[in-house]
């Protein structure tokens, strides 16, 4: 039996600074450290995967050699999380991709790229419909950073420029991921109704709050002037209104019945992008040439192929909506499921107060839920689609095959290394000496705490990164009501470091 040791330098200070080492080095080894590319010029940053994979060599030493975990528990944690990223969020992110490049290859997402154009010939209205709309729809399926590649390649194919459409859906996934990072990283520790009341009230202000400031930077990337954000602010009003009330009211019906599931993120993402889309039909912006579409000249289509563009979409979004219902999960669940108690780990981990009781062992037990997961249900969308929309034949279906594991193969692997040290830094209690060590800056906690996970939302690319600021300070937080505090906070310098950084 391991039980955590929140102080094992003896010092509090130092064994802080051994618990954000991972942190650190996988940041330095990502963005800064210098190296020689293939041709030979001078660049900073290693490959994604790699970085990781010493980032999580340097955990597995501190958990081992300071931490004093023993290396057969270590081991067993690092490669319970690399399971954890390889499914559910692996799976997922290939059944989105493999739906994308199915799309693609049946010639619908061109169509539906260019009727969006004839929809909204501004830029700016392209960035508020698949940027914000469509990316809380993405976003909704499973989050960690799917809208943020989908739409913004979907932004790339309108003609904006790469790091330009990453940053854009970056900060439209504000809206999104606000609501459900926090309900998801609280819901295990604190299932308390007027938390949750308080978190469905105050991320609409937020959701209201984000297309504005998205087309702001938008605007100014593209050296426009104020009056360029506020020519648009009723389609503004609209996306971000139609997305915040949507987001409340089916959260709150949602409430003390399925706490925390896909059902409202996905419907609302999907009612924010047909309101918009309707009120554009009826609402056009004065026209602006610096802001205008340079996608050419859009070919003329039928009504029968419009549709048949956009049925794919509306097929996954009914299918996914399905795979949110607990009814539906329950039944798939009860044709297949496979849980393994994780060896060397399950029930041998103890938190020690203030963290825990020093009783209560940690569970590690991975759920092999395969056929109610929602990759499984992208890829039945995906499939229902090929057959009988797209006509697919077999030598199609291999080249989406094929494209979706080229694109995917290094993510997926920097995926699993990437949750294996987060999983082993829970289990080792590196996690909790991070989330004690903000609870000693006393009334500054909100600040510092919402610091350190709008870092992190940025360096592992997706806001639920940032729930171990919330996590491990447990009831000591909530007890003083600074939680509420962290949530204003966190959202304010998440937005002020992603404008900053990419302005």
């Amino acid at each position: 039996m391991f039980f955590h040791n929140y102080n094992p330098l003896n010092n509090v200070a130092l064994s802080t600074v051994v618990a954000v080492l991972p942190s650190i080095i996988l940041l330095y080894l990502l963005a800064l450290l210098p190296h020689k590319n293939k041709e030979g010029d001078p660049v900073l940053g290693i490959r994604a995967p790699y970085a990781a994979l010493g980032a999580a060599l340097a955990a597995f030493v501190i958990a081992v050699f300071i931490i004093g975990m023993p290396a057969a528990q270590a081991g067993s944690a690092f490669f319970y999380g690399a399971a954890a990223g390889v499914f559910p969020l692996g799976w997922a992110f290939f059944a989105l991709f493999f739906f994308y490049y199915t799309t693609q290859a049946g010639g619908g997402l061109k169509i539906f790229k260019d009727s969006l154009i004839s929809l909204a010939s501004d830029r700016r209205l392209q960035v508020l419909l698949i940027a914000f709309s469509f990316g809380a729809f993405i976003d909704g399926i499973y989050g960690f950073g799917l809208a943020i590649a989908v739409a913004g390649a979907m932004l790339v194919t309108l003609g904006f420029r790469p790091v330009q459409a990453a940053v854009l859906c970056l900060i439209a996934n504000m809206a999104p991921t606000a609501w459900r990072s926090m309900t998801s990283g609280t819901v295990f520790l604190w299932s308390k109704p007027d938390f949750f009341a308080f978190l469905h009230h105050l991320f609409p202000i937020f959701t209201l709050f984000v297309p504005f400031f998205l087309l702001a930077v938008f605007v100014f990337m593209e050296k426009g002037r104020f009056r360029d954000v506020f020519d648009l602010w009723p389609a503004a009003l609209v996306a971000g209104f139609s997305l915040a009330l949507s987001q409340f009211a089916l959260a709150q019906a949602n409430m003390g019945v399925i706490i925390d599931s896909r059902f409202p993120r996905i419907s609302s993402g999907l009612i924010s992008f047909v309101l918009t889309v309707l009120f554009l039909y009826i609402w056009k912006p004065q026209k602006n040439p610096q802001y205008a579409s340079d996608s050419g000249e859009i070919p003329s289509y039928s009504a029968t192929e419009v549709v048949r563009a956009w049925l794919p979409w509306g097929i996954l979004g009914v299918v996914l909506c399905l795979w949110s219902l607990p009814g539906v999960k329950a039944f798939l669940d009860g044709i297949f499921s496979i849980s393994l108690a994780i060896p060397f780990l399950n029930d041998r981990v103890v938190h020690v107060p203030p963290i825990g009781d020093g009783v209560s062992a940690m569970h590690a037990v991975f759920s092999l839920n395969l056929l109610s997961s929602v990759g499984s249900g992208v890829i039945l969308a995906t499939v229902l689609s090929g057959i009988f929309i797209l006509r697919f034949n077999g030598g199609q279906w291999a080249e989406s095959l094929r494209q979706t594991w080229v694109s995917l193969k290094m993510l997926i692997l920097f995926l699993a290394i990437m949750f294996g040290s987060s999983y082993l830094a829970m289990y080792a209690g590196l996690d909790a000496i991070k989330g004690l060590a903000y609870t000693q800056t006393g009334s500054y906690y909100p600040f510092f705490a919402s610091l350190f996970g709008a870092i992190s939302s940025l360096i592992y690319g997706c806001v639920a990164a940032s729930a171990t600021c919330f996590n491990a300070a447990q009831e000591r937080v909530v007890a003083a009501g600074q939680i509420f505090r962290s949530a204003f906070f966190y959202m304010m310098i998440l937005a002020v470091l992603q404008g900053l950084l990419f302005l």
